[in-house]
């Protein structure tokens, strides 16, 4: 389990979103306090249930979640948990140097200005990619192995976009069994009932309100809108001025453009893309384009041959 850091303070358990001033700072908890809520578990609930599984219909099949990958979250490991409030300072890596990880940067400044002890200790590209020795005077790594068996670090994968975000956080975990940071910045609203997964970042200026469940390496934009009983599954992407109204599903690996908006009751299927400024007013299927007022599938054409 990874550290949350939200508003200044450092929390592990679920639901536990409440504002750091209105309460004392938290005493070091065990494991047997802390168990597995980051990723979406309330105190109590077994092991292995996780964002969009259980009885919901987010985490079916037919919403675009293979049984496969179901599978193979459910049997990971629950790791130790981990905490980060008191004197503690966690270590922080970044996977990317482009303008998400420039703003989680910017996040990271604004919550140790709330003395949360967050050291950003460098970023990481692909070998091949075009960046400047340096970010934010850090070094820039090319190979992920030069942290293997340094337990002590958390990961942040900051790619804008769902597939190469997946193929980051698979990359990390298989090479050197990367643990992640959830970063929330101290301007987002969180209900108390919502529920936010490992790896998530969520950027300023957001809201999201009652029994909201945010699954792992979720990214939220700045100006979103996440309302009541919304289901985000891994990896599910919201670029900056996204609104969902309430009870919405959106499947692993989606992408909703700046702007759009999705009136309640409404499913967008895994890995679809929602265009810039839709409004969506009917379910849209696994790995469909839409577009437009009121949302349309993207046409497709024939190929020319010349």
């Amino acid at each position: 389990m990874s550290a949350v850091y939200w508003n200044g303070g450092s929390v592990t358990r679920h639901p536990g979103f409440r504002d750091p001033r209105t309460i004392d700072p938290p005493a070091a908890a065990t494991p047997a306090e802390t168990g597995p809520s980051i990723r979406g578990l309330a105190p109590g609930e077994p092991a292995g249930t996780r964002v969009g599984q259980g009885s919901g219909q987010a985490g079916s099949p037919a919403h675009g979640r293979s049984p496969e990958r179901q599978a193979v979250a459910s049997a990971e490991p629950e790791p130790e948990p981990v905490t980060a409030h008191g004197a503690m300072t966690v270590r922080l890596v970044l996977y990317g140097a482009g303008a998400l990880a420039r703003e989680i940067v910017d996040v990271l400044e604004r919550l140790n200005a709330h003395e949360t002890a967050i050291q950003l200790q460098a970023s990481i590209v692909d070998p091949g990619i075009d960046a400047p020795e340096t970010f934010r005077a850090r070094p820039v790594v090319r190979d992920v192995r030069t942290f293997a068996g340094d337990d002590s670090l958390r990961f942040v994968v900051a790619l804008g976009e769902p597939g190469p975000r997946a193929r980051a956080v698979a990359h990390l975990r298989t090479e050197i069994g990367a643990r992640f940071a959830t970063i929330i910045d101290p301007g987002v609203l969180i209900g108390a009932s919502s529920r936010i997964g490992a790896g998530a970042v969520l950027l300023g200026h957001s809201s999201v309100t009652a029994d909201v469940q945010l699954g792992d390496h979720v990214l939220v934009n700045p100006g979103c809108t996440v309302a009541h009983d919304n289901v985000l599954e891994d990896f599910a992407t919201l670029s900056p001025g996204v609104h969902l109204a309430g009870h919405v599903q959106v499947g692993e690996g989606a992408f909703l453009g700046t702007g759009a908006c999705v009136i309640p009751k409404i499913r967008i299927g895994a890995h679809a893309l929602v265009g810039a400024g839709a409004v969506v007013i009917r379910n849209v299927a696994p790995g469909r384009t839409v577009f437009g007022n009121p949302a349309r599938p993207l046409p497709t054409r024939p190929l020319r041959r010349d």
